[in-house]
């Protein structure tokens, strides 16, 4: 059993984690999306490992940052037409708020056609779409634009694992992280960020030593390995997301995909995975040893998914901050 003294220091702390958590708002109030992965297209040929890149993208949102399942919309194959890709978008884009954060994640095919007046427009495929009847039935850019000007939501990010043309948008353009206030800039303007899987005329890997494509995989490998966290800090932005996924797809394809980066409208503001819990950090968790650590970690495993969260930060404060509790018990004299 534990002392009373000691009690009445994790007590001490555990006052003063509630004023840091209190303190320390979270970026965003809340978190949608809308994934949709398609392999079995009824008029054209299909993929392999579409539904699985959806899937293994809606598993990362969900165990690793923290969005709820009730506020993504996951459309595959048969499930996947442009009337329901289309409501399914307009839904979540009215249900977001000023403070929130919205992800769009498509795997499928895009293609883009010419325009008469010049130009090209890109396209979504659905599942049912017809390559002879873009217009009709597949889903053009600007409706994918449309949905960055609908919602009120402070960051929009499109994932779109598929490689096309004429996406309707202007050329990224980041903050430097060396700017004073760099995060808080970013995370206070409003930004649409839109990251595809390559560019006109390129065609999306997939293998199936990887079971993703090339793109998927490493969006994988990004956000859950933790890879595109490019400074070392507890963020991972779309900007970093994108210069990792740029390196890596290139080489992984052998050249034969580019991933692209464009905005809509002129904000500067970047789309940002915060990392709750690090590989290192919960690496620390499995090499708890002491008499303290050990019941800490019994707790600790008693507790569900959710509470996990919240007792891996709890021993992880205590690990790290004996020495100031210390100091605070020995200044609040506590007898």
């Amino acid at each position: 059993m534990f002392s009373l003294k000691y009690i009445k220091k994790i007590f001490i702390l555990f006052i003063l984690l509630g004023f840091s958590i209190i303190f320390s708002a979270d970026i965003y109030n809340d978190s949608w999306a809308v994934i949709i992965g398609i392999n079995d297209y009824n008029n054209i040929k299909g993929l392999h490992y579409a539904v699985e890149d959806a899937q293994d993208m809606k598993n990362i949102l969900v165990e690793k940052f923290n969005f709820e399942d009730k506020n993504i919309i996951f459309l595959t194959d048969e499930d996947a037409t442009r009337d329901n890709i289309i409501s399914a978008l307009y839904e979540t884009a009215q249900r977001a708020s000023d403070n929130d954060r919205f992800i769009i994640f498509f795997a499928g095919h895009g293609t883009q056609k010419k325009l008469a007046s010049g130009g090209e427009k890109g396209y979504l495929l659905p599942v049912e779409a017809d390559t002879s009847k873009l217009y009709l039935s597949g889903i053009d850019m600007n409706e994918i634009s449309n949905i960055s000007k609908e919602t009120r939501a402070k960051h929009v990010l499109y994932l779109m694992d598929a490689c096309y043309g004429g996406l309707m948008a202007i050329d990224s353009r980041s903050l430097d992280v060396s700017t004073p206030g760099y995060m808080k800039k970013i995370t206070k303007d409003k930004g649409r960020q839109i990251i595809t899987a390559g560019g006109k005329d390129e065609k999306a890997q997939e293998r199936t030593e990887w079971g993703n494509s090339a793109f998927t995989k490493n969006v994988i490998r990004g956000l859950d390995g933790e890879m595109a966290n490019l400074n070392n800090d507890k963020y991972i932005t779309a900007n970093e997301l994108f210069t990792y996924l740029q390196e890596k797809v290139t080489i992984d394809s052998d050249n034969m995909q580019t991933p692209q980066m464009k905005r809509y409208g002129t904000g500067e503001g970047e789309f940002v995975f915060k990392i709750t819990e690090s590989i290192k950090e919960k690496e620390e968790i499995q090499n708890l040893k002491s008499p303290v650590e050990v019941s800490t970690r019994q707790q600790y495993d008693n507790y569900n998914a959710e509470s996990m969260k919240v007792w891996m930060d709890m021993t992880r404060s205590i690990i790290r901050s004996q020495s100031s509790v210390e100091t605070i018990y020995r200044e609040t004299d506590i007898e």
